[in-house]
């Protein structure tokens, strides 16, 4: 988290979120957690454990540099200058206080504008709704277990006209929602309610509430794996049961990670198969909030 103490947690609102205010994100970032002996500007910096430069690292780019730094021409500059000693706290987290409103300020325009147009619908939450949430992005979902959905193995649509979403840069604009088609001309063919209605007959009415739970986010971890194995494209990291599946069918896997908690876990056997029919490497890996992860070759490899 910004504390550099703990993972980020709500409870220990150490975190940035995207309906933080400006100013509730420059005030976080101006007291996050540093290199504790770098005291003087003249002082030599720690990198390791830099909460300032872990955020750098994820939202920096170099065009960044060319608005709000033009003394450095990327982060490796930055970082050079931290660790030699001579460059102080104050003006590395006032640059990622930039990068942080520039690349937010389009993600919150866009959330009011969603929650003003959801405001037509009574009863409907503008909030993420989804069948599982390891990633803890939102309270409205089935559970926070990394579980087997078919729909998103497969990356397919299972019922209903709207297809999954998708991001293209020839359709979507800049900083604007996903899209996703909408299968009109099967209009009077949808059986949509019939599904829905016989996945509802199986449902157990007083089941209990799952309450599984584990403190920080997925996005966290996908740092964390990204770093262990020297990646430098997040996007190559593909978390959860889902996506290594469509590692496996659709990509050029590097390897697949598995918790050794989960090895004989049912939902887990087609991915064993698949690794094992493509030759695909697989490694036990202490993963907190997935039970599989799929590491996509980068373009070097091929």
């Amino acid at each position: 988290g910004t504390d550099g103490k703990a993972k980020m947690s709500k409870s220990l609102d150490n975190c940035i979120y995207l309906s933080d205010t400006p100013e509730d994100i420059r005030k976080k970032v101006m007291s996050m957690y540093t290199d504790p002996d770098h005291i003087r500007l003249e002082d030599p910096g720690k990198l390791e454990g830099n909460c300032v430069f872990t955020y750098l690292d994820a939202f920096c780019r170099e065009e960044h540099f060319e608005r709000y730094l033009p003394d450095y021409a990327n982060l490796d500059e930055l970082k050079a200058h931290y660790r030699r000693g001579g460059l102080g706290d104050v003006k590395v987290k006032k640059f990622l206080n930039n990068v942080l409103q520039e690349v937010l300020e389009p993600i919150r325009s866009r959330r009011k504008e969603l929650q003003k147009d959801m405001a037509a619908y009574r009863g409907v939450s503008p909030e993420i709704a989804t069948l599982s949430d390891p990633a803890n992005v939102t309270g409205l979902c089935g559970t926070h277990r990394d579980i087997l959905i078919p729909s998103s193995c497969l990356n397919c649509t299972v019922s209903g006209l709207i297809s999954r979403t998708f991001l293209r840069e020839d359709v979507i604009g800049k900083a604007d929602f996903h899209g996703a088609v909408y299968y009109e001309e099967y209009r009077d063919m949808d059986l949509s309610y019939s599904f829905l209605h016989a996945i509802e007959a199986e449902f157990e009415k007083d089941c209990k509430t799952d309450d599984f739970f584990v403190e920080g986010f997925g996005y966290e971890e996908a740092w964390e794996v990204a770093r262990e194995f020297q990646i430098d494209d997040i996007n190559l990291v593909k978390p959860g049961i889902g996506e290594t599946t469509r590692v496996l069918l659709r990509r050029a896997p590097f390897k697949i990670l598995l918790d050794k908690r989960y090895q004989k876990d049912p939902s887990l056997a087609h991915i064993l198969r698949l690794a094992e029919e493509k030759g695909v490497p697989v490694e036990f890996y202490p993963l907190k909030h997935y039970k599989a992860c799929g590491i996509i070759k980068k373009m070097t490899d091929l």
